[in-house]
């Protein structure tokens, strides 16, 4: 173990400053998302519900986000809250690692480092966070249809569904289905979360600026933790309202089996929803999802931001 430890400190000190501060990037990413995810996992299980469920008002199981999480501890206890966290507690880490790393280097490939804030444009920052969601999303897709599966399927206490666990769901999708099923619905996804990280990202760096303004203070200067927390929780339910309707199909693909007969395409999806359920279908859930990743983002920028300064100072 000790001449691991040494093997991995002598590798890290080889780095160039660069590649030292990509791997913190990385790192404090992957930390960050983990915590968030955990902390908010409950929300996202009631908005798979809302999302996932069909048919008309009348016909409505679940109907607020508060109901469905009284629904799911009632019938399937308060691990029912927790379904499919093993997916995440999978992939989330390299899949943060990959997104916070793209997202910080794709923002030096648009501006030197150490360029102020307010010279930076708010496109760049979309496109910066566009760039790093196709880099995590590539890990977060195969999360979210096992994660997804479990989270919509109902069982009461002390039973078990289809799927047992995290692992046996991506077993039992892979050897039935094709690994390519991991991937289904990853165009959907990319039209859900390109702009929703794009929106949160360029927002939430021009809350910064303003932060900054007000305690006058260096736009590049650490600022205090509520300017993270405030200025990422306004920004992600900004944007996780603006897309809710793409994530109701983007579910519906990711958690339908193959040759199930259901949507086959994008476009289908989208089609299908408001011919057949309304156009209130394509917003229904949005409250949770808001719930959900509006806390998320915020904790994790928060924890992000934090331990990036942290280990930043000990280089």
């Amino acid at each position: 173990m000790r001449l691991n430890a040494e093997s991995f400190k002598g590798r890290f000190t080889a780095l160039t400053l660069e590649q030292k501060q990509m791997a913190i990037f990385s790192f404090s990413g992957g930390l960050a998302g983990l915590f968030a995810d955990f902390a908010t996992h409950p929300i996202d299980t009631a908005r798979a519900r809302l999302h996932f469920e069909r048919g008309c008002c009348s016909s409505q199981v679940y109907r607020s986000t508060l109901g469905t999480m009284h629904r799911i501890i009632s019938l399937e206890g308060f691990r029912g809250l927790f379904k499919g966290f093993g997916s995440v507690f999978l992939f989330t880490n390299p899949a943060h690692a990959a997104y916070f790393g793209g997202y910080e280097m794709t923002k030096r490939v648009l501006y030197p480092k150490g360029t102020p804030l307010n010279q930076q444009s708010p496109l760049a920052h979309f496109l910066a966070g566009s760039v790093a969601n196709f880099f995590g999303g590539l890990i977060w897709n195969p999360q979210d249809v096992v994660k997804q599966k479990l989270q919509v399927q109902e069982n009461c206490k002390g039973e078990y569904g289809r799927y047992r666990n995290s692992f046996h769901a991506l077993r039992l999708v892979t050897q039935e289905e094709g690994l390519t099923a991991l991937f289904r619905g990853f165009w959907a996804s990319m039209l859900v979360y390109c702009p929703y990280v794009g929106i949160h990202l360029a927002c939430y760096e021009q809350s910064k600026i303003i932060a900054a303004k007000s305690l006058g203070v260096s736009e590049n200067a650490a600022l205090p933790f509520w300017a993270y927390l405030s200025g990422s929780l306004v920004s992600s339910s900004f944007a996780a309202a603006l897309t809710s309707p793409f994530d109701v199909v983007k579910t519906r693909m990711q958690v339908q089996a193959a040759n199930s007969g259901g949507y086959t395409g994008l476009w289908h999806a989208f089609t299908s929803i408001g011919k057949h359920e309304g156009f209130r279908a394509y917003f229904k859930g949005s409250g949770a999802r808001v719930l959900w990743l509006g806390p998320n983002s915020a904790l994790c920028m928060l924890f992000y931001e934090q331990l990036k300064e942290s280990m930043t100072d000990l280089l």
